[in-house]
C-alpha cells in the first residue's frame, strides 16, 4: 500500500509541478504589468495582462488591470470588454468600483442606457459612492429627467459636501429653471470649494445683474477676470457685461475701457463698437465715436439704433447725418422720424 502511494505521488509530480510554474509564471506578468501600471506605461501593462490571462485565463484580476488600461488609452470598447470579463468570470467579483468603470466606458460610447444600469448595480453594492451619484444625474439631465438628476445631486454632495462638479451642475440646473436665489447659492459653494475658477464668479455676476444688484455684479465680474485673465475666451465677455455696469453705475471712463478690451478679443462683433462708440459719446469724445460706430455697421448693417446714432453724430460734428437718419426710420426706428423732421431732412 505504502509504495502505491508513493507512485501515485510520483505520477502526480509534473502535473503540481506545472501548476506550480504557471502559478509563478503568472505572478510574474501580474507583477510586471501592475508595476507597468504604477509606471504609467499603460501599453506595456496590457501587454503583460495580457500574458497573465493566456497563462491562467480563469482569474479575472488580470481582465481588470487590463481593462482599467485601455480606458486610460480611451479604448472603451477593449475595456468594456475586460470590464465584463472581470465581473463575470468565475469566481465572479462583486465589486461596485468595476460597475463604475464599466459605467464610465459605456457613456463614453454613448451607450446611456448600458450606463445606467450599471450606475444602479454600483450603488446597489455601494450607496456611498458620491462619484456613481454624480454620473447618474448626468445620464438624467441626458434623459432630461431633471427631478432625478436633482435628487442625485443632493445625495451626492450629502456625501461629500466638496464636490465641485456635483455644486456646479446643481447650480447649471437651478438656473436653467430661473431659481436664480437657489442657483446663487451653489454657485457660491462651488466657488468656496474651488475660488480660482472664473464660471462660478461669472454666473454669480449674471444673476446679481439680472437683479440689478449692480454693486455685487461688479464684485464677481472683478472676481471673474482676476481668476481668468483672459485665457478662457467664453468668459471674455465679462468685459462687456461689466462695461454695461460702469455706464449704469455712471463711471464713463471705465466703461469704456472694458468695451476697447471687449473689442480687442472679439474684434468682430459689431455691438462691442456700437457700445463703444456710446461711450464715447457720454465723455463728450465725439470725432472719436465717428470710426467705432462706421465699424459697427461695416460689421452688422442690420441695427437700425446705429444708424440714427451715427446720424445725429453727423450733425454734431457738423455733417450730413440725413441718410443714416432716414435709413433708420425705414428700418423701424420711430425716434429718427422727430429727428428727421426737426432737421429738415425732407
Amino acid at each position: 500500500m505504502k509504495a502505491i502511494l508513493i507512485l501515485i505521488c510520483l505520477a502526480c509530480l509534473p502535473k503540481l509541478y506545472s501548476q506550480t510554474k504557471e502559478k509563478m509564471q503568472y505572478k510574474f506578468y501580474l507583477d510586471s504589468a501592475h508595476y507597468y501600471f504604477e509606471e504609467g506605461n499603460y501599453e506595456k501593462c496590457i501587454d503583460f495582462s495580457t500574458e497573465a490571462i493566456h497563462t491562467i485565463p480563469d482569474v479575472p484580476f488580470a481582465y481588470g488591470m487590463r481593462a482599467i488600461c485601455y480606458s486610460r488609452l480611451e479604448r472603451h470598447l477593449e475595456a468594456i470588454h475586460d470590464y465584463t470579463k472581470a465581473i463575470e468570470y468565475p469566481p465572479q467579483i462583486k465589486s461596485s468600483e468595476l460597475y463604475y468603470s464599466r459605467a464610465i466606458s459605456e457613456i463614453m460610447e454613448c451607450d446611456t442606457n448600458a450606463c445606467l444600469t450599471d450606475l444602479n448595480k454600483c450603488l446597489d453594492l455601494d450607496y456611498k459612492n458620491a462619484d456613481a451619484f454624480f454620473s447618474r444625474a448626468r445620464i438624467f439631465v441626458a434623459k432630461n429627467n431633471i427631478r432625478r438628476a436633482m435628487l442625485d445631486l443632493s445625495q451626492c454632495l450629502s456625501i461629500d459636501s466638496t464636490y465641485f462638479d456635483a455644486a456646479i451642475l446643481k447650480a447649471d440646473l437651478l438656473a436653467r429653471d430661473s431659481n436664480l436665489r437657489e442657483a446663487y447659492k451653489f454657485y457660491k459653494k462651488a466657488s468656496m470649494i474651488r475660488p480660482e475658477v472664473a464660471y462660478n464668479h461669472y454666473q454669480m455676476g449674471l444673476i446679481q445683474l439680472e437683479e440689478n444688484n449692480l454693486g455685487p455684479c461688479l464684485k464677481h465680474f472683478n472676481e471673474t477676470i482676476q481668476c481668468d485673465t483672459g485665457q478662457i475666451k467664453q468668459f471674455n465677455m465679462v468685459y462687456f457685461m461689466r462695461g454695461n455696469v460702469y455706464r449704469e453705475l455712471g463711471d464713463n471712463e471705465r466703461s469704456l475701457s472694458d468695451f476697447q478690451t471687449y473689442n480687442g478679443f472679439y474684434p468682430d462683433d459689431a455691438i462691442g463698437f456700437y457700445a463703444t462708440a456710446r461711450a464715447k459719446i457720454r465723455l463728450k469724445k465725439q470725432k472719436e465715436a465717428l470710426p467705432d460706430l462706421n465699424r459697427s455697421i461695416e460689421l452688422d448693417n442690420t441695427d437700425e439704433e446705429v444708424y440714427y446714432w451715427r446720424g445725429l453724430l453727423k450733425f454734431w460734428l457738423e455733417m450730413d447725418g440725413c441718410s443714416d437718419l432716414i435709413k433708420a426710420e425705414e428700418m423701424g426706428y420711430e425716434d429718427a422720424t422727430l429727428e428727421i423732421k426737426n432737421r429738415s431732412c425732407r
